[in-house]
């Protein structure tokens, strides 16, 4: 199944995985999105971590507060 979920802070407002979860499921693709609450000073580490307990069918979106702390 791929994974895809949306990360930021704050990111309980995010209507993205409501929206991507109904059309995954309309059209019948086995999938998940979801949202990850992760403070910009905490990005590095769940980086790191993600990236090495992560299949390669896990995808991250993120959010431009973290885009802009990725770019640092």
């Amino acid at each position: 199944m791929k994974k895809a979920c949306v990360i930021g802070y704050p990111i309980s407002h995010s209507l993205s995985p409501v929206i991507h979860n109904y059309w995954l499921k309309k059209y019948g693709i086995e999938g998940e999105y979801s949202a990850i609450e992760v403070r910009p000073e905490d990005l590095e580490w769940f980086l790191n971590t993600k990236e090495k307990e992560s299949p390669d069918d896990e995808d991250w979106i993120y959010t431009l507060r973290h885009h802009l702390g990725k770019l640092q």
